[in-house]
């Protein structure tokens, strides 16, 4: 979790809380015109005629105040975490009745002295689920793991169990499949990801209507970024399963160089749709197969991260061959590297040695900090 031109300091930990992120963030963003505690209202596109052709009003969260601005391009931003998803199951509805403070979402989780003594259901194993179930070992009495991937051994009092199949209230019990029971259980923590929601984006100046309704996919985005139907519209951040923030710093790489004209080559918009037809095709058919899943669209679980990377970054240094002779030479693309390759193989092993240590005092700002190295 950096961006490759700004590396952390050696004071902050591998994985650090969330005001060390929301500090460096600040200071990477120092000098960019920032409206903070501003809502978007709504975008609509205008007419491919206007100079300007798309319309956001924005408006202030404490006055209420809203603003008109006209633009040529737009960048959304908003990353693949907009509204958390909590799948249904048999027994939902009835237990959120008999115990309506019994459920929560991973994006409201703070901290796991939270869950002192109590028995918790985490549902889901990726990033967010295998963080929270190394936490809870620490303080919950009884911690059971809902997913299809495997618990590490070093999450202690984590029972790995398969899917929910019901939930039976009246005795706060979970069935899984196979047979397996979760008894007198406290809480339930979905770790079940996000939906796709940029409902401010609307067809039109005249409908309420969205131009990309909500759901696990962000459909007709040419290489996961430009607008098919426009290409003065595009989204940063929209991949996952990935290392969010360099993917939408090689992203925005291409980005910057197509909107300010550095680069004079963009696909037509027809072939732009025809990636985006080839690709559906291709997961279809991983779907079938039981490859993928219906969230996985625009996932890119490593390896896939790092050749998509390396694909942009191909993208930007062909682009900057052909530039305009005199165009300023825009920031050089993320590279990817060997060392990152080790990272991302090893991740969970990096992980489990810092929570392991993590309580000692010390603060391990790299993997090689904890004894770890590509060499060892």
């Amino acid at each position: 979790m950096e961006f490759a031109d700004k590396p952390w300091d050696d004071s902050v930990p591998m994985f650090p809380k969330r005001d060390a992120v929301e500090k460096y963030l600040r200071k990477y963003s120092k000098g960019v015109n920032v409206e903070y505690g501003t809502e978007v209202v709504r975008v609509h596109h205008r007419s491919p005629r206007q100079p300007t052709e798309w319309k956001l009003i924005t408006r202030r969260v404490k006055s209420g105040k809203e603003t008109t601005r006209y633009f040529e391009f737009i960048v959304v931003a908003t990353g693949a975490f907009d509204r958390p998803f909590v799948p249904r199951y048999k027994g939902m509805r009835t237990w959120l009745k008999a115990h309506p403070n019994s459920m929560s979402h991973s994006n409201t989780y703070r901290d796991a002295g939270d869950f002192q003594g109590k028995r918790v259901v985490v549902v889901g194993n990726s990033a967010s689920g295998w963080d929270l179930s190394a936490q809870l070992a620490s303080t919950a009495k009884k911690v059971w793991v809902a997913s299809t991937r495997s618990v590490p051994r070093s999450h202690r009092k984590a029972i790995a169990v398969k899917e929910i199949e019901r939930l039976v209230p009246e005795e706060r019990r979970i069935e899984f499949e196979g047979g397996t029971v979760a008894e007198r259980v406290d809480h339930i923590i979905f770790c079940t990801g996000y939906l796709y929601s940029s409902t401010f984006l609307k067809k039109n100046g005249k409908t309420s209507e969205p131009l990309f309704p909500e759901g696990f996919l962000v459909d007709d985005l040419y290489e996961h970024i430009f607008w098919t139907g426009r290409a003065t519209l595009a989204f940063v951040g929209i991949p996952k399963e990935s290392p969010t923030w360099l993917v939408s710093q090689a992203q925005s790489a291409i980005v910057a160089r197509a909107f300010s004209r550095r680069i004079g080559y963009l696909p037509i918009l027809t072939d732009m749709a025809g990636w985006v037809k080839d690709e559906r095709s291709k997961w279809n058919k991983k779907r079938k197969r039981g490859e993928a899943g219906k969230t996985s669209f625009h996932s890119l679980r490593y390896p896939a991260c790092k050749d998509y990377i390396d694909g942009l970054e191909r993208w930007c240094l062909a682009q900057d061959e052909r530039a305009r002779e005199g165009a300023p030479e825009g920031n050089k693309p993320f590279r990817w590297s060997d060392r990152l390759d080790w990272v991302m193989r090893n991740r969970r092993e990096i992980r489990e040695a810092f929570e392991k240590r993590k309580s000692d005092g010390q603060i391990y700002p790299t993997p090689e900090s904890l004894g770890l190295s590509p060499n060892c």
